[in-house]
């Protein structure tokens, strides 16, 4: 019923059609997944929030691996000799994926992308006290096994 409408919308948050419909798709899939917590009073003005909460996360997560891929690449040009050390924490990075148990590193990749536990929590829909009990133990983890190679 509403759904050019709220196509109008997402292109107007996106600028770009295919975007947009995937901008909506994504609302009205994370609406359908969380219908508990529609109230049923304003349908168009839930979808609307919904899709701005959902355009503004991957803008953040555009704009954070586009400054992480910036910055490394500043360094790889400025420091010459230096960047093997960013290059040996990208391995360790890689390393500590592989090594992860699946059930955290979902929260691992948050973390790394600067979410706060409140904001994984909500995405995730787990207490944000779990967040922080499974970061804890990802840090652990970490902690424990290269101090162990070293």
């Amino acid at each position: 019923m509403h759904y050019n409408d709220l196509l109008g919308i997402a292109y107007n948050m996106t600028r770009t059609t295919a975007e947009a419909e995937d901008l909506l798709h994504d609302a009205i899939s994370r609406m359908i997944k969380h219908e508990d917590k529609y109230d049923h009073r304003n349908f168009f003005g839930y979808a609307k929030v919904v899709m701005f909460r959902i355009n503004s996360n991957n803008n953040r997560s555009s704009f954070i691996s586009e400054k992480g891929h910036a910055i490394f690449t500043a360094r790889l040009y400025a420091y010459g000799d230096e960047i093997e050390t960013d290059l040996h924490y990208r391995d360790m990075y890689n390393r500590i994926l592989k090594t992860i148990d699946p059930k955290f590193k979902r929260i691992f990749m948050w973390k790394r992308n600067q979410y706060t536990s409140r904001e994984i929590s909500e995405e995730i829909g787990v207490s944000k006290n779990t967040v922080d009990g499974k970061y804890h133990r990802i840090k652990k983890f970490i902690k424990l096994r290269y101090q162990n190679e070293q």
